[in-house]
């Protein structure tokens, strides 16, 4: 898949450029990752290949075709898209593992392997009907963040698409980033993977990364090509790491805070009332959590 000098502007806002003259080329078999500030094009991007839009203004083309000449059923049964809060179409788990697949003969073993891929089998067995448990809503009401995250790698494990849309799966699934990671990287092995993040540290291990700023490619390589430049890339790493190492900090001052007040709290209680009135006093102790 080419991009080449491709720019583009939403029809509803045809002053606003969101791509500007980006050029990328995504190797086949290989994982490539789209990564900067939001607003940048990346969701953009992956809108142009599910083809909701065509490119205003440059090409792109897959195996050296117009994406815009294929057929759309066609292409649109060689992308699948894992994103963050993903719509979940079916009436049943087996359904949204298997949406799309219009196969008379499908076996349940072959969504069940799919569900295992994704880390999500064990889950499913543990419901009364196992696959066969209706879901309404879109599985909004009946799953976290994660598992609909799950669903949808299953999803695609099932489906095995040329290309694998990834768009910030991770964005809501603190603290269990590194298990999705980890699922990820055997999702996505037998297709062209093209993932789109913020965060650096989701991506260091990809054949080729592309950052992404007002809407074009300003730097692309391989993590420590790209470190080695020390340019945009290197200062994104480095301002992330900066903050996490707050964030961390700031966790821990928290969590003394939480710990110094119920200590107090607790010799307040023995103080006034002695140590057989501590059990009765434990539930307003333990809120004291929630203040910090």
């Amino acid at each position: 898949m080419t991009f080449r000098l491709v720019s583009f502007h939403y029809p509803e806002e045809p002053d606003k450029q969101v791509l500007n003259n980006m050029s990328l080329e995504v190797r086949p078999g290989q994982t490539t990752a789209l990564v900067g500030p939001s607003g940048c094009g990346k969701s953009t991007v992956f809108k142009l290949i599910e083809r909701f839009y065509d490119v205003t203004f440059g090409a792109l083309e897959v195996d050296g075709i117009a994406l815009s000449d294929l057929n759309l059923g066609w292409w649109r049964d060689k992308v699948c898209v894992v994103q963050d809060n993903p719509e979940l179409a079916g009436d049943s788990i087996s359904e949204i593992i298997t949406y799309g697949d219009t196969r008379n003969d499908i076996s349940l073993e072959e969504v069940k392997e799919a569900a295992t891929t994704a880390g999500i089998h064990q889950f499913i067995m543990t419901l009364p009907r196992g696959y066969y448990t209706c879901v309404e809503g879109r599985g909004r009401q009946a799953f976290t963040p994660e598992q609909r995250v799950r669903l949808a790698m299953a999803r695609a494990v099932f489906r095995s698409p040329r290309f694998l849309l990834v768009d910030n799966v991770t964005s809501s699934l603190q603290p269990n980033t590194d298990e999705i990671l980890r699922t990820l990287e055997q999702v996505k092995k037998d297709c062209t993977c093209i993932i789109a993040t913020r965060y650096i540290a989701e991506i260091t291990k990809a054949d080729n990364i592309a950052v992404m700023s007002h809407g074009k490619v300003i730097e692309q390589g391989t993590h420590w090509e790209l470190m080695a430049l020390r340019g945009c890339y290197f200062v994104m790493l480095r301002k992330q790491e900066a903050e996490n190492k707050s964030l961390v900090k700031k966790k821990e001052e928290r969590k003394q805070k939480r710990i110094f007040f119920q200590r107090k709290l607790a010799e307040s209680v023995i103080k006034q009332h002695g140590v057989g009135h501590l059990m009765s006093y434990s539930s307003r102790i333990a809120s004291t959590s929630t203040t910090f």
